[in-house]
């Protein structure tokens, strides 16, 4: 009897287990209700992770300490708006700033100061960055002494503008933009498709994008190239140019290098102009007032002030000069080579004064121009040194440690060894007049004659 009770018993619970389960089963109903439900809970979350605030009179300091450096930038906003946000990468914080501007400040050069202005700018806290569509942006140079300086007032070095503007200051300020004109004043312009500013270098980097370059306007001349670089030093702006380079200096020189050049440009007189200039062969210079050119592998120096241009050929290990390596010059009068090639000028006029050829210098056809048409030349020489006045058309060369000068004229049959010799040219015979000086031979030796076959054997070869 017991037994029939208590199987009874569980018969009934599980009947009444199988009943609750199968009424408490959701319904078409109930389901559309709980996704409903479940929506608007998600939405209520989302929503209590959102917020705004409005803000006037915004300041952020930032300080950067490198070694002995010390940056300080200060970015204020007239007012702002901060928006938290609940992103799928998590919670995002940004600032919208109203006419947002930004000082820089190098404690190591306190008298240079860089501003920044934009009339909307977003700041975002992740990654401390500030981007704004347009930015104009001064440089400044202020005496020691002043505490203040008026930004709206007072005369920059350089100012500029650009778009499409990011300003980092996660990893100390860096500045990016792209549509880039910059105005250095006294004559000096940059357009450039992208720019970069690290202070801590205190300079300006220009990139070409494409097929589209910086492009820097000097005064009477230009600079081209894929990458400039422009600081300020105590004599001016200094200007680095990288890659595929080509230039005007100041109207007195075109010229195109590879590698590197740089240029310095002085303010002399309340003007920019174009001071001094030094590149990195290969390079190829034209000379607009005397029509003479050449390329050199070395170095290549220009000073405007002193009126100085030399080109040097590449130097070996050894700190010798291969012939291949040479500085190969060409002018209205003569051609050949050089291991330096020296041109003074006069700064004012442009005018040649005075060009002076060094080391195992190599020439052909003398005063060619002036005698074009009336009769053949072909003449070499070798010479330790040579110079020449293009004023009074006299050219002068000369050997070293009892080293000789070669001289052979084939079209007149004449040869001339001497210690040294010069050339001048007679108008009224319209002719060049060769004087040899100290001990004269009118035959070469042997191995005389060997040097001048080599060259002659190479020059006909680059004809």
């Amino acid at each position: 009897m017991r037994l029939f009770i208590w199987t009874s018993s569980c018969i009934l619970l599980i009947c009444a287990a199988l009943l609750l389960f199968f009424l408490s089963q959701p319904t078409r109903h109930s389901s559309r209700a709980y996704f409903k439900l479940k929506k608007e809970m998600e939405q209520e979350q989302n929503q209590s992770l959102s917020a705004e605030q409005k803000r006037i009179g915004v300041r952020k300091d930032y300080y950067l300490f490198n070694g002995k450096e010390r940056l300080q930038t200060r970015l204020k906003a007239q007012s702002s708006s901060i928006f938290l946000k609940n992103e799928e990468e998590g919670i995002q914080i940004i600032e919208v700033m109203h006419r947002p501007n930004c000082v820089e400040q190098n404690f190591s050069n306190p008298s240079c100061l860089r501003y920044m202005e934009a009339n909307k700018g977003i700041y975002h806290y992740g990654n401390e960055t500030l981007t704004a569509d347009d930015l104009i942006f001064r440089h400044y140079q202020i005496d020691s002494g002043r505490e203040e300086i008026d930004f709206s007032a007072d005369e920059p070095l350089a100012e500029g503008k650009a778009t499409d503007v990011v300003f980092s200051l996660q990893k100390g300020p860096n500045y990016s933009g792209k549509e880039t004109e910059v105005d250095l004043l006294g004559g000096v312009e940059v357009k450039s498709p992208s720019s970069k500013w690290n202070p801590t270098h205190r300079s300006l980097n220009f990139d070409k994008v494409g097929s589209i370059r910086p492009y820097l306007t000097l005064p009477n001349g230009y600079l081209e190239a894929d990458e400039l670089v422009i600081s300020h030093n105590d004599l001016g702006w200094m200007v680095i140019a990288k890659g595929n380079i080509e230039g005007n200096s100041g109207s007195l020189a075109l010229f195109k290098a590879q590698r590197i050049v740089s240029v310095q440009i002085q303010k002399i007189d309340g003007h920019h102009q174009f001071s001094s200039l030094l590149a990195e062969g290969p390079v190829h210079v034209e000379l607009h007032s005397s029509g003479q050119s050449f390329d050199s592998k070395g170095l290549l120096s220009i000073n405007h002030q002193k009126g100085e241009l030399i080109a040097q050929s590449a130097v070996l290990p050894n700190g010798r000069v291969d012939l291949v390596n040479q500085v190969f010059f060409k002018d209205p009068l003569c051609g050949g080579y050089s291991n330096t090639f020296q041109l003074d000028y006069d700064p004012t006029t442009l005018q040649v004064k005075n060009v002076i050829l060094k080391g195992q210098v190599r020439l052909r056809n003398v005063f060619s121009a002036e005698i074009a048409g009336l009769y053949p030349l072909d003449q070499h020489a070798l010479a330790d040194e040579v110079q020449f006045d293009p004023i009074e058309k006299k050219m002068h060369l000369r050997g070293l440690n009892n080293s000789r000068v070669l001289f052979l004229d084939s079209v007149n049959r004449m040869q001339m060894s001497a210690g040294a010799l010069t050339i001048t040219y007679d108008k009224e015979k319209k002719m060049p007049v060769v004087k040899g000086i100290g001990d004269v031979r009118l035959i070469f030796g042997e191995e005389e004659l060997n040097k001048m076959k080599n060259w002659i054997n190479s020059s006909q070869k680059e004809d």
